[in-house]
Order: C-alpha cells, then sequence, then structure tokens
C-alpha cells in the first residue's frame, strides 16, 4: 500500500500573550496538547529558557512524540519589530509553535488548546502535508 503523505505539520504563531514567561503553563499547555491531539510522549519535555540578546530569550520547548515531536519558542522581553509593511509592534507575548505528527490529529483542537493556555490577543497557522 502506497501512502500519499507522511504527516501534517501545524504551525501557529501568536501575540500578545502575558503567559509566554511562565514555566508551569507551559508544561500544562504541553500536558493538555498531547491528550487533546492524542498523541503519546516520549520522553520529558524539555523546556529551556535561554537568550543572551532580548530579540531571542525566552522559553524554547520540544517534546518528542511516539509520533514525531512538538516545540516551539516563545518570546518574553520587549523588543521591537517590523511586519512585511513596515510598521512597528512589540514582540513581546509572541509564541511561534509547530506540531508534526505522522498520525493524524485535528488542527482545531490543537489550536484551541493553544488558545486555551496562551491566551493570545491574534493568532495565525498554517497546515501543511508532509510527503
Amino acid at each position: 500500500m502506497m501512502m500519499d503523505k507522511f504527516g501534517k505539520e501545524l504551525t501557529v504563531d501568536f501575540k500578545g500573550s502575558e503567559f509566554v514567561d511562565k514555566e508551569q503553563v507551559i508544561r500544562d499547555f504541553m500536558d493538555d496538547l498531547c491528550k487533546t491531539i492524542e498523541m503519546t510522549k516520549y520522553g520529558d519535555l524539555q523546556l529551556m529558557f535561554f537568550g543572551d540578546t532580548p530579540e531571542v530569550a525566552g522559553y524554547s520547548f520540544v517534546q518528542l512524540i511516539q509520533e514525531s515531536n512538538i516545540s516551539g519558542h516563545l518570546c518574553s522581553y520587549d523588543y521591537m519589530m517590523k511586519d512585511t509593511e513596515g510598521n512597528e509592534y512589540n514582540n513581546k507575548g509572541a509564541g511561534y509553535i509547530n506540531i508534526f505528527s505522522c498520525k493524524e490529529f485535528s488542527t482545531d483542537l490543537a489550536i484551541e488548546c493553544v488558545q486555551r493556555h496562551f491566551k493570545p490577543f491574534s493568532l495565525v497557522y498554517n497546515c501543511y502535508d508532509r510527503i
């Protein structure tokens, strides 16, 4: 039997969260996400706060799952950036999450989980088939 795709990857970018620097919120999010989208954790959550400069400082995480991995980076400090149209904005409270799985999962449930835990001001996402 031939597969038409190996899996899918969901990327979620959000802005304006007050919870990106709360370690327990991040841990609770990962537990809830894995249960919600029915993924099997493989080992412990790797969660580190690091970064030498404000534009990169924040928590990064990786959770291996039997079905592949979930990773992300959360921005904790005030840092002014420009969007593609040249408008300035503060990147504090931004988050960038990737969910890659060879097992099918509900993108809607995953996005709801992000919104439930991080309560962002805005959120955009993309979903890609991995071949």
